[in-house]
């Protein structure tokens, strides 16, 4: 392994935006039994650090699983892109969180501004695995994976509540291979995951309106603490994501991952790197930089 290069951790976080940041947690508090762990406005370190002027003093608000302080997800105040369409872009498309039984969740959300996009189902890579996915106000897509306790598929995690943590966070991008080896030349200590090629992917197909029978390849890239990304190859319907200026991109904005060191980091920074005060930094080193598909990562270095 190459020491010179950084090591990857493991996920801590992620951002979206949102028009509405009380209706969005609303289901996150109501239903997931997630707790708010900061409430406050963006900063003038955190606008210069993602070169986002534009959110200078939003109101901001963290959550995190009932008994955790991360992964956390943060949600920000800002104006809404009316003609975003989740999983139709590059970037991160979504969010993918364990939990304890799929099949008792859709009638929880029965009353909720959480809409069910896939129902339940079984998954390929294990006869046990069940999820679902819903997409919620802010146009943030959630996988809901119960993982099985037989260990047949130990690299996961076992949910240890009702809706527990972030677990992977999917990407979407032009060239599944190109991103993969980006992220394994960039951080030596991550390994590869799975990779099944030409399979339906009905939730992007019926994102873009394509024929449901469209091919499309995934891969995942492993990560500690039984945390992974995993690397869709969109279709040639999909594009860039459009944002305002000086600002986020909408959806999944950001993903924060622990990072061991900074300064072996050696793709450009979008921004100077900088000792961040605010919650959930606690005065950690924290620098930002893109990746192939143009997403977004936040590096917080280990102290």
């Amino acid at each position: 392994m190459d020491t010179a290069k950084p090591n990857l951790g493991e996920i801590i976080g992620a951002t979206i935006i949102t028009p509405d940041i009380e209706e969005t947690i609303k289901p996150y508090i109501e239903i997931f039994e997630y707790h708010v762990i900061s409430n406050s406005i963006i900063s003038d370190q955190l606008a210069d650090l993602w070169n986002t002027k534009a959110h200078l003093k939003s109101e901001s608000k963290i959550i995190a699983p009932k008994n955790r302080t991360y992964p956390w997800i943060r949600f920000i105040q800002a104006i809404e892109i009316a003609d975003y369409k989740a999983m139709t872009s590059y970037g991160w498309h979504s969010l993918e969180i364990n939990v304890q039984s799929v099949n008792e969740i859709p009638n929880k959300l029965a009353n909720s501004n959480l809409k069910i996009i896939g129902e339940p189902h079984q998954l390929g890579m294990s006869k046990s695995i069940r999820a679902m996915q819903v997409i919620g106000y802010a146009k943030e897509v959630l996988y809901l994976t119960e993982i099985p306790n037989d260990g047949s598929v130990n690299h996961l995690p076992i949910a240890e509540n009702f809706i527990d943590k972030i677990f992977i966070v999917p990407l979407g991008t032009s060239n599944m291979d190109e991103t993969r080896e980006w992220y394994l030349k960039n951080f030596p200590n991550i390994k590869r995951g799975l990779e099944a090629r030409d399979i339906k992917m009905p939730l992007i197909s019926n994102a873009l309106a394509i024929d449901p029978n469209t091919k499309c390849s995934i891969c995942t890239i492993r990560l500690p603490n039984k945390s992974s990304i995993e690397i869709d190859d969109y279709p040639d319907a999909a594009s860039k994501r459009d944002f305002l200026p000086n600002s986020l991109p909408p959806g999944v904005s950001i993903v924060s991952f622990e990072v061991d060191s900074l300064d072996k980091v050696k793709v450009p920074f979008i921004s100077e790197k900088s000792v961040i005060m605010d919650s959930p930094y606690s005065n950690s080193r924290v620098g930002v930089i893109r990746g192939s598909a143009s997403e977004i990562i936040e590096l917080v270095e280990r102290k």
